[in-house]
């Protein structure tokens, strides 16, 4: 297998937030048979508040992933 992967330099603040993710999050699908999304992982990610920590980032992301895949619900 072949990738080819860009390089880009971005500045980051101190209040900015990079995430890396895999497909297999937005495509994760929810009891309805409906990806998780670009959209609903945005979202997601906008109702976060960075200011509690890195620490609280990764579980309130999986836990938005789990209710929607178990319930079908994006809050």
């Amino acid at each position: 297998m072949l990738l080819h992967l860009l390089s880009k330099t971005i500045k980051c603040q101190s209040n900015n937030l990079v995430i890396f993710f895999a497909d297999s999050i937005t495509e994760a699908m929810s009891n309805n048979n409906e990806e998780f999304s670009f959209e609903r992982l945005e979202t997601a990610v906008r109702n976060i508040d960075i200011a509690a920590g890195s620490a609280q980032i990764l579980p309130a992301l999986l836990g938005e992933i789990k209710t929607f895949c178990v319930c079908g619900i994006a809050r």
